[in-house]
């Protein structure tokens, strides 16, 4: 209950012994009594707020809460889908106690009248008559609604009486609806007050508006509701389908709410619009009409729309891999979130600065090919055409109707297609002006603001992502110039440890990026690196200079090799060194034709310059193992007499000590095929070991190992086939063989075996 009985407030006694009569709950009588209300305490169950609550409006006489028979009028009240009931109750024994006592003195006045017309019938039967017959005609007014006439009986009897009795029935009946009319014109003037559209309609496809208030009649174009009654539901929907569709889901639930659909008014102008409905049913349960409520969400619906748009061509933006994957995608995105027909994106050409359609999107099932054609043919300098027209003053542009726009060279073939509106934004990055975006619409459009300042945030966005992706290809093709580099690159950090070595670096050194990454490159150094030249290449790229120099290295398999270095520092914009880069040639190529070219100068020098073989064998051994980069050299002579081979020197890098090796070479000699100067006095060719300590014919295998010598070759001193003796060289380190090497110490032998011949 939402207001106080009235028996509360005129009986309170009596109004609680008949709700104990009635067998209302005790706690919400106490309740009542306590707080002196009935106001959200007693609950109403009666038939005529049931009967309300179904949709009914109708008078009976009914049961009401304290069990007592009233007459009853109701009707139902749907305020923002909070149903409501109106309803207006007067006791039964209040409405006929008039009746009652018109009965009462009805039967007095029939036994009175009795004895009187014996007695003086003839003289007031006539008199009597009129007065009966009138107070009829009064009660058979009242019984069919009718409370104008008022019974005139002019008489201070009984029959004047019962005439004042009805007369005071006929005031309280005619208040009684005159209230009830009050509450029924107070509901329709809440509902035409709502900014929602309120509505009533008959059900089936072909059903019609039976009401609707004055905010739905405006909503969809009509002056007035009067007008729009009788219109079908389902002409209200753009598309068809809709209605069937409300129709099937209210038929399937009772109630829809918050349902979307496109919506067009008389005139045939378009809107979003949410409707929440309701199927309404009789006192038998059977469906008899909709009501439902409808309001105008286009701005919303705008709104949504453009953000998703928004967040739509950010993600795309994101995520594609190319430039051309994400240009489709916007395209496609815009035009089916905003409802748009038809985009292309036009780029300005590098050249010769105009403008080129390079991508277009439309909606499938609509045919622009001559359109197309024309704007994929032409091109646009500043200030001709949309395109043209944004390109110059950099601002987006909106055309209402393009197929009337002097500017718009595309205007026959738009017309010919059937677009109309039209609007276009710049790509911009930073200020440069890299493009432009247009799209079209098939009917003429109103400017909109909102929309063009969005979509110039697009375009920034887009021109973002155009930078991005062109100082991407930038970053990859250098990455890929780098990696495909003939020469070595490594990318330190400031304390020199290696970030990154490309595919050339890893040919040359036999290590991978993963398994120097996080090392210093001086790893890879020889033992012999000067310390000095170190702290004077660090001092200088520190300071931010380049340094420049050669590098004599071992690879992973321990084969030394040269290298041409240059380091530079890597500033950031701030000009403060992040790193360094090396690019490293291999030149181990160059250093050893220019070794070998040195000891072909050398060797001749000595040979000029000396007068015995003794005196030049010392030095050619010497000049060999310094220029060649070999530790231990020994000359063997041929001797006829005795048919062998036997140690006239021997020499070795002053350094290193090989005592033992050179005690037992002194002591060794060697005929044909034993050992390695014994194979090359019998084979007349060079010859070389790899590893000395594993060659089975080498006799001093096993003090070359303790010693530390490995790789060995050896040559004949030699002239026409004539061996005269051999001069053989060791290595610490295991060689592989080179034939260059071989070749050009064969010369050299044959030079020494010319010396020989001529000083003999």
């Amino acid at each position: 209950m939402r207001n106080d009985s009235r028996f509360l407030i005129e009986e309170p006694g009596k109004y609680f012994e008949l709700l104990e009569e009635s067998g209302t709950d005790k706690e919400v009588i106490n309740q009542i009594k306590l707080h002196s209300t009935s106001i959200m305490f007693q609950e109403i169950r009666t038939e005529s707020v049931k009967s309300a609550l179904e949709g009914n409006t109708d008078t009976l006489i009914v049961d009401d809460y304290r069990g007592i028979p009233v007459l009853s009028s109701y009707a139902p009240l749907n305020i923002a889908d909070v149903n409501w009931v109106i309803l207006s109750e007067i006791d039964m024994k209040e409405v006929l106690v008039p009746l009652y006592a018109i009965g009462n003195k009805i039967f007095l006045l029939t036994v009175i009248v009795s004895l009187l017309v014996t007695i003086i019938a003839v003289s007031i039967s006539d008199n009597l008559s009129t007065a009966i017959l009138q107070l009829v005609k009064g009660a058979n007014s009242i019984a069919t609604g009718d409370f104008t006439n008022k019974i005139n009986i002019n008489r201070t009897d009984e029959l004047g009486y019962l005439a004042t009795s009805l007369n005071y029935m006929r005031i309280k009946l005619d208040q009684s609806g005159r209230s009830l009319k009050e509450s029924e014109k107070r509901y329709r003037l809440l509902l035409e007050s709502l900014k929602e559209g309120v509505y009533q309609g008959e059900l089936g496809k072909e059903g019609a508006f039976t009401w609707v208030n004055q905010t739905a009649a405006e909503m969809f174009g009509y002056k007035s509701p009067e007008e729009m009654i009788g219109t079908k539901v389902n002409e209200i929907y753009v598309n068809i389908d809709d209605g069937r569709t409300q129709l099937e889901m209210l038929e399937k639930y009772g109630v829809l709410s918050n349902t979307v659909y496109l919506c067009k008014n008389k005139s045939g102008d378009c809107f979003y619009a949410e409707c929440s409905s309701h199927l309404v049913k009789d006192k038998k349960g059977k469906q008899c009409r909709i009501e439902g409520i409808i309001r105008v969400i286009t701005e919303r619906k705008k709104s949504e729309n453009r953000l998703i748009a928004q967040h739509a061509v950010t993600k795309i933006l994101s995520e594609s891999g190319t430039i051309k994957v994400a240009f489709q995608g916007i395209l496609k995105v815009i035009c089916e979130a905003l409802d748009w027909n038809f985009g292309s994106l036009w780029l300005q050409h590098e050249h010769d600065y105009v403008l080129r359609c390079l991508y277009l999107w439309h909606v499938p099932d609509l045919q622009f090919s001559e359109f197309k054609k024309k704007t994929k043919e032409i091109s646009f300098l500043p200030g001709i055409g949309l395109p043209g027209r944004v390109l110059s003053n950099g601002k987006a542009a909106w055309i209402n109707d393009v197929v009337v726009e002097s500017n718009f060279p595309r205007a026959t073939a738009a017309s010919k297609v059937g677009l109309h509106g039209a609007f276009a934004f710049p790509i911009i990055a930073n200020t440069e002006i890299l493009g432009v975006i247009e799209f079209f619409s098939q009917k003429p459009e109103e400017p909109d603001k909102e929309l063009l300042n969005m979509m110039e945030a697009i375009g920034s966005q887009v021109g973002q992502f155009i930078k991005r992706k062109q100082a991407d290809e930038q970053v990859s093709k250098l990455s890929r110039a780098v990696e495909q580099s003939p020469v070595s690159v490594v990318i330190t950090d400031t304390k020199n440890n290696i970030e990154y070595v490309n595919r050339k670096y890893t040919e040359v050194t036999g290590y991978s990026l993963e398994e120097v990454k996080g090392k210093n490159p001086i790893v890879l150094k020889t033992v012999e690196e000067n310390v000095e030249e170190h702290k004077e290449l660090w001092k200088t790229i520190t300071s931010g200079k380049e340094w420049q120099g050669e590098f004599c290295n071992f690879n992973k398999n321990g084969e030394i090799y040269w290298e041409s270095e240059s380091i530079s520092p890597i500033k950031n914009c701030d000009g403060i060194i992040t790193g360094f880069i090396q690019l490293k040639e291999d030149i181990t190529e160059r250093k050893l034709v220019q070794s070998h070219l040195k000891t072909q100068l050398e060797v001749a020098k000595v040979l000029a310059e000396s007068n015995t073989i003794r005196e030049a064998s010392t030095r050619i051994i010497e000049v060999v193992c310094i220029a060649l980069g070999w530790d231990l050299g020994e000359v063997w002579i041929y001797d006829k007499q005795q048919y062998i081979l036997r140690n006239t020197e021997i020499w070795h890098l002053p350094s290193l000590n090989f005592s033992e090796f050179k005690d037992i070479t002194c002591r060794t000699t060697f005929s044909p095929q034993k050992g390695l100067p014994g194979l090359v006095w019998q084979t007349a060719k060079p010859l070389w070991i790899e590893d000395v300590a594993r060659d089975s014919n080498f006799l001093r295998a096993s003090v070359a190992d303790k010693e530390g010598l490995h790789g060995a070759f050896g040559f004949p001193i030699a002239i026409d086939n004539v061996v005269l003796g051999t001069i053989c060289f060791f290595s610490r380190e295991i060689r592989r063989p080179d034939d260059k090497l071989l070749n050009m110490m064969s010369s050299i032998g044959n030079h020494i075996a010319l010396f020989i011949e001529r000083k003999q």
